[in-house]
């Protein structure tokens, strides 16, 4: 995970906590922990059997991809609509440049404005300066290809 200014360069990143390139069940954990989650121990250790295609206990990026390639990311798709409600704190059905910041920062890592506004335009499709639902769906699965 990035944590020196830098933004991290996917989604694996932002799980891998320890920075290794490998995501074991404890940079999961921690990760959704940090986002102020609940999370099942077990349901954790589950998903890193299930995507752990080589059996070392640890998730790759290319067994990330795999795993993200699974999951449905329709605009209308609950998933989408729950990991949307994860950055949309004010509930306006955006994605602001202090929302990406904050939910950025909340994992740990020092982003600035600027850092998170490059994040966030990479997807801004229609160039408001924010995110709708269908330019973060359009991004997860960019990110999972």
């Amino acid at each position: 995970m990035t944590t020196n200014g830098q933004t991290p360069e996917n989604a694996f990143d932002l799980f891998d906590t320890d920075g290794d390139g490998l995501l074991s069940a404890s940079d999961i954990s921690s990760a959704i922990k940090k986002l102020g989650l609940d999370i099942d121990e077990h349901g954790i250790a589950a998903l890193v059997r299930s995507a752990d295609g080589d059996g070392d206990g640890r998730i790759s990026e290319a067994e990330y991809d795999a795993l993200c390639a699974r999951i449905p990311t329709g605009s209308d798709s609950a998933e989408a609509r729950n990991a949307f409600d994860l950055f949309d704190k004010d509930r306006d059905g955006f994605i602001s440049t202090g929302e990406l910041r904050d939910f950025l920062l909340h994992l740990g890592g020092t982003y600035t404005d600027g850092e998170a506004q490059d994040l966030l335009a990479g997807a801004d499709a229609d160039g408001d300066g924010q995110l709708n639902l269908k330019e973060f769906t359009a991004f997860l699965t960019t990110a999972a290809s």
